[in-house]
């Protein structure tokens, strides 16, 4: 047996011992490795849930759209009481007429596009004590970012959503004012939202946060077009006023009132209301 000798038995052992140690050293690179990434993944995961979270706690947005200015449910009416002068040019007189309006939502229903769509019989009357007598039907449209009103076969976009204050549209677009009975609607009239805060008050009702719409606003020396419609919310239309006139009369001193030779001048005001 041969016996190694001192210092090539140190060389092993020191071999041995540089092996073991080079072994130990890996080990431990890899070991702390493995717990640093598994400190970055724990970190990772915290703050994913924190900021999951975080996000839970945020409230979203509350967005008021504004639908509840155009109601659609079956049941509702409103009373309005509506005045009129009419300039008859041809017999050169004056005239003014007094009525009450009652509209009932007597269906809902989809229309042909797929919208909610509501049916709306229209009454009149000329004395508070008579009864009601049918008049016509109208048709209310909403969806997401408008409200139409088909009156007498006329389509309104009578509002776009949500209305805020300055916002314009196209209110007549759908309406063909080469139709000579629709001449009134001409000039392709930009509705725009005077305020989303507006109060109403007539004696009968009185009412805040009312939308006011300007439709038109339009004068020369010779004709004067204006129109305007305020909105309440869980009511819809509150007050409606109307101005279509002409004259040959050139005074910039004389109120239409009283030069107007053509034309009318309509009011409608909220009463009552379910």
């Amino acid at each position: 047996m041969r016996i190694r000798p001192a210092y090539e038995q140190f060389t092993l052992r020191k071999g041995y011992f540089c092996t073991e140690i080079g072994k130990y050293l890996s080990v431990c690179n890899i070991d702390l490795i493995m717990n640093f990434n598994k400190t970055i993944l724990l970190i990772f995961a915290s703050c994913l849930v924190l900021l999951i979270s975080c996000k839970d706690e945020i409230e979203e947005p509350n967005i008021d759209f504004g639908f509840e200015y155009f109601p659609m449910e079956q049941g509702k009416w409103v009373v309005y009481e509506a005045d009129s002068i009419i300039y008859n040019d041809f017999e050169e007189v004056v005239e003014t007429t007094y009525l009450q309006i009652r509209e009932f939502i007597e269906e809902e229903f989809v229309d042909n596009e797929g919208r909610p769509a509501v049916r709306v019989e229209r009454s009149y009357r000329y004395d508070p004590n008579d009864n009601w007598n049918l008049q016509d039907i109208w048709y209310g449209v909403r969806d997401s970012s408008t409200a139409e009103r088909i009156e007498e076969n006329v389509r309104f976009l009578k509002i776009a959503f949500p209305p805020t204050n300055g916002k314009q549209w196209k209110g007549n677009t759908y309406i063909d004012n080469t139709d000579p009975e629709l001449e009134i609607y001409k000039d392709d009239w930009d509705y725009t939202v005077l305020s989303t805060d507006a109060t109403y008050a007539n004696g009968s009702v009185n009412l805040s946060n009312v939308l006011e719409i300007q439709q038109n606003d339009f004068e020369t020396f010779i004709e004067k077009s204006f129109s305007k419609e305020m909105y309440a919310k869980g009511i819809g239309l509150v007050y409606k006023e109307f101005w279509n006139l002409e004259t040959q009369t050139i005074d910039p001193n004389c109120p239409w009132v009283e030069c107007a030779e053509k034309g009318f001048i309509y009011r409608q005001r909220l009463i009552d209301h379910n």
